[in-house]
């Protein structure tokens, strides 16, 4: 109980959001134009200051969460053009989270078709694919269509496309293999088989890839000597 001549009412106009019964009576002209009430002069500079900071980080929130969605929707954009990996990916949702700002995560789930379970899940299928060695003869079929497997849709490669004489006459970096192959072929590129070499990101599969440049005359079990040893769809 509170003691005898205490006003609580004038304790509530001051505690903002305070849920006591009847809630916050209106704010008087005096309140909205800056002066604070009830309180003794000693303390109106310094309240008027806790005010000015309030709007300045409500200002700030409002401005981080644009941000926030802006940075989601382009993301989105990248994701579904398969520019970026679920390492990468993993990555986007950590650097948000930093932030401790409240609906992060409702507002990647309202926006992202994949939630941090499933990127999680990926990131450690992608580690351990990470060296593996895929291999087969021309054009990837449609999936289902036929026995031959390649590396899974998110997975980083680098990958070479070869001429009847297993000269490299492509090589390049992806992480959806099927949805790149299907462009060159479309293209009119013609090759005879392919190999591609599973990466654990984006940084790694460049720095083999500009080796794998750089050593044009070497041939691709050259380029990728030491790197991973299991091989997959073997053609």
């Amino acid at each position: 109980m509170p003691r005898a001549g205490f006003d609580t009412r004038a304790y509530r106009t001051v505690i903002a959001g305070d849920p006591g019964p009847g809630c916050l009576p209106p704010q008087s002209p005096e309140r909205e134009s800056g002066s604070v009430v009830n309180l003794p002069d000693t303390l109106q500079a310094s309240v008027q200051h806790i005010g000015l900071l309030q709007d300045k980080r409500r200002r700030l929130t409002a401005a981080l969460v644009g941000a926030e969605l802006q940075f989601l929707v382009a993301l989105r954009r990248e994701y579904e053009a398969g520019g970026v990996s679920w390492t990468e990916l993993a990555d986007a949702y950590r650097a948000l989270s930093a932030g401790n700002l409240r609906g992060t995560h409702a507002r990647w789930m309202a926006t992202m078709p994949v939630g941090p379970k499933r990127i999680n899940a990926n990131v450690e299928r992608e580690a351990a694919l990470a060296g593996r060695r895929w291999r087969g003869r021309g054009p990837l079929a449609q999936p289902g269509t036929d026995s031959e497997r390649c590396p899974p849709a998110g997975q980083r490669v680098v990958y070479a496309l070869f001429d009847a004489d297993h000269v490299p006459i492509r090589l390049g970096t992806t992480n959806h293999c099927r949805r790149r192959f299907a462009t060159h072929a479309a293209n009119g590129l013609r090759w005879s088989s392919w190999a591609a070499l599973g990466c654990a990101d984006r940084a790694q599969a460049s720095r083999i890839l500009q080796g794998c440049r750089a050593r044009r005359k070497a041939t691709w079990d050259e380029h990728t000597a030491g790197i991973g040893s299991r091989v997959v769809g073997r053609g």
